[in-house]
């Protein structure tokens, strides 16, 4: 994927609406009706995931855009499993380190 994406959680959606955003988080629930879902980082984030399949339980990274407005919804461009040890306390911290030194890990 070309464009740059900016780790968030939760907490940071409303920040960077209409973005190619990348999350790490636990898959909470998810719906093969419709492939919408919920991820937990740091708080619960709206998926929405047009052709791949997330398990509840299971760690994920995804990489999507974020919606707009009322619906902050990330629409998964594409998503890995993370390891079943993976530790959201660690992700949560990444997110906010990213966020207080970007130069270490963007370019402008």
């Amino acid at each position: 994927m070309n464009a740059m994406s900016i780790r968030v959680d939760a907490t940071r959606l409303q920040q960077f609406q209409g973005k190619v955003v990348r999350v790490m988080g636990r898959c909470e629930l998810f719906n093969t009706n419709d492939m919408r879902g919920k991820l937990e980082s740091n708080g619960p984030i709206p998926i929405k995931s047009p052709s791949q399949i997330l398990e509840a339980g299971k760690n994920y990274e995804i990489i999507g855009r974020i919606g707009s407005g009322d619906d902050l919804t990330v629409q998964v461009y594409t998503m890995t499993e993370l390891s079943d040890d993976f530790n959201l306390e660690v992700a949560k911290k990444l997110v906010d380190f990213v966020h207080k030194v970007p130069e270490l890990f963007y370019t402008t």
